[in-house]
């Protein structure tokens, strides 16, 4: 009896309001539904208004009244509420254009259609990213006055970013809140010693809520987040404030907050920073992450977490750690929201053990590229996919197929862009999954193909195809699609700096070069030929990406480099035979010749 007690009052009454009925719905921007939303608001605090006049009645005086006057009650509660909301909505409109205009911030950062008010109009549509201010009770003079008074205290670019967001809104432009709001917010700005763009970037929604907060009248919870901020500051970063801006966000003032728990979650940042970071401050605040904040926030989460990374960075036989190479500090190269996510959550164990299985099958001699890997949320937030509310293999049996038939006999290429490439069919594929065999119906039968496939398979193919393109614009063409071994590395370097032309390696016009790749060698290209090789050996790749740089040249394989070295070579071994010849026959030989050229420097070659 007593367990049922308890679990009865475990229970509580919760109340869902769907569609058009929530007080979201006259977002969506559809008049029908913003009409409805504004009408149902307006009964319903017609309706609150009638049952206070009601209470306020006796039991006699209502029943002598509830059959003739109360519908007469109601009505003229409606009237009353109608006539309140419209002068209500027109003082507001009217202070928010006068109060925001007259700081500057109106036109060109808040107001959607800033080119028409620019011409006199009288209508203001706010930007998506500040409708929450439709909420500020811009018909106080009082609000008004303080919100002039913040915009020209904070600047404008810390006003702007403010006010996208509806917690900061409901703490400066209530009238209840807004002058103790601003103080506190003064306060923050003291810690950054005034740097208003450091305070810029500090801002979040958990900030905000903690300064709006009401104490019961004091400001004790608001004094201890305030001793804990500065804390962080003198404590963790040493009096830093550029690194205390860096790892401002919601899950650290959210954690600051907390009224039990603020001091000790300081502590554990500490810790975390000497055990996994050298004690590195400024390396914690490089890859800190709103996740890995998050999961130290509790004694027990923390513990949990550190028992998964400890897990990562176990010692193995050979002196070798199992993850990140003989360094822990590798690991600062693994943070990312993913990560940290997938570490701390439920499965956090079976998480951490599929990355050591990944990082031994796919990042064997390469530890740097496996945690350059994690750093990539694709990766990550792929593997934390889950079916049936459980993680499965499903990504490491895609990385299995995909080395077998990309990067054979090598660890696992992928780069940031073939990353997102797969992340983009994976969520493709699961998104066909969700669809209905009607909803299938509508497309042809080519896209049901297309989409149907797996998308480790259309990754593979779509980049088989796309290598194959890049051989044949090479003239590489004839080569075999069977196997494809590791990806061209000479390529991937020239595309990345194709992508890169500030690092001014490579020229631009060098793309339009290549589809010459079989055109005759020069006589200056072949003593450049020459040279590469006294100078780096016959390291046929490195010479035929030297080719690709110079500007001067046409761009050559190594292949081509090697065949037509070996040719060369055979000409001056024929010319050594012939040195008995006559005089005029050796004075002309090509060979000859090209030594002379190389003496002489070119236009182009100077180019």
């Amino acid at each position: 009896e007593e367990e049922e007690e308890e679990e009865e009052d475990d229970k509580r009454r919760v109340l869902f309001i769907l569609g058009g009925d929530h007080p979201s719905a006259h977002l969506r921007r559809k008049p029908e539904q913003v009409e409805r939303f504004d009408r149902l608001s307006l009964l319903e605090a017609a309706a609150m208004d009638l049952s206070m006049e009601v209470a306020k009645m006796t039991t006699e005086a209502f029943d002598s009244r509830k059959d003739c006057l109360l519908g007469d009650m109601f009505s003229t509660c409606l009237e009353k509420r109608d006539k309140e909301y419209e002068e209500t909505r027109k003082a507001r409109f009217e202070g928010l254009m006068e109060t925001l205009d007259s700081v500057g911030i109106l036109k060109d950062c808040v107001a959607a259609n800033h080119d028409s008010l620019v011409e006199g109009s009288d209508n203001v549509y706010l930007k998506d990213t500040h409708k929450c201010l439709r909420h500020a009770q811009f018909e106080d003079k009082e609000v008004c006055t303080i919100v002039k008074t913040f915009v020209n205290t904070f600047g404008e670019k810390v006003a702007v970013k403010c006010f996208k967001s509806g917690t900061f809104v409901c703490g400066l432009c209530q009238k209840e809140t807004s002058e103790a709001f601003l103080e506190r917010f003064k306060r923050v700005l003291a810690v950054f010693e005034g740097n208003k763009d450091l305070l810029a970037k500090a801002c979040c929604d958990s900030l905000f809520a903690a300064l709006a907060d009401a104490d019961d009248g004091d400001e004790t919870l608001f004094k201890k987040f305030l001793e804990r901020f500065i804390q962080v500051l003198d404590d963790v970063f040493k009096g830093d404030k550029d690194l205390l801006a860096r790892v401002c966000c919601d899950s650290l003032f959210a954690a600051l907050a907390d009224e039990d728990d603020g001091g000790a979650f300081i502590s554990r940042i500490e810790k975390i920073i000497d055990d996994y970071f050298d004690g590195n401050c400024n390396l914690f605040a490089t890859r800190c992450c709103e996740s890995l904040l998050a999961a130290i926030n509790s004694k027990a989460k923390t513990d949990e977490l550190r028992e998964r990374i400890d897990l990562l960075i176990a010692d193995d036989d050979d002196g070798d750690n199992d993850l990140y190479g003989d360094k822990n500090t590798s690991l600062a190269a693994s943070a990312g929201n993913s990560f940290y996510s997938g570490l701390s959550g439920v499965e956090g164990d079976k998480y951490a053990k599929f990355l050591l299985e990944i990082r031994k099958r796919f990042y064997k001699e390469n530890p740097d590229g496996f945690a350059s890997a994690c750093s990539r949320n694709y990766m990550c937030a792929l593997l934390s996919y889950k079916k049936d509310g459980k993680l499965t293999v499903e990504l490491i049996s895609d990385l299995a197929e995909i080395q077998k038939e990309l990067f054979a006999g090598s660890d696992l290429g992928m780069t940031q862009a073939l990353w997102q490439n797969f992340s983009e069919k994976k969520r493709e594929e699961k998104k066909w999954t969700t669809l209905t065999d009607a909803e299938k119906e509508k497309f042809t039968d080519a896209e049901k193909e297309k989409r149907s496939m797996k998308a480790v398979h259309a990754f593979i193919q779509q980049e088989r195809l796309l290598l194959e393109k890049e051989r044949g614009m090479r003239g590489e063409a004839r080569v075999p699609l069977q196997p494809l071994g590791p990806r061209d590395a000479l390529f991937q370097r020239i595309r990345q700096e194709l992508a890169a032309p500030k690092k001014g390696v490579i020229n631009p016009n060098a793309a339009k070069r290549r589809t010459t790749y079989w055109s005759k060698w020069s006589v200056t290209e072949i003593a450049w030929l020459l040279f590469l090789v006294k100078k780096f050996g016959k390291d046929w790749p490195k010479i035929a990406t030297c080719f690709g740089i110079a500007d001067c040249f046409n761009a050559r394989t190594a292949k081509a480099c090697k065949l037509t070295y070996s040719k060369q070579l055979k000409e001056m071994e024929q010319e050594k035979e012939n040195e008995d010849g006559d005089d005029e026959s050796k004075e002309n030989h090509p060979a000859k010749r090209r030594i002379i050229n190389c003496k002489r420097w070119s236009v182009t070659e100077i180019a």
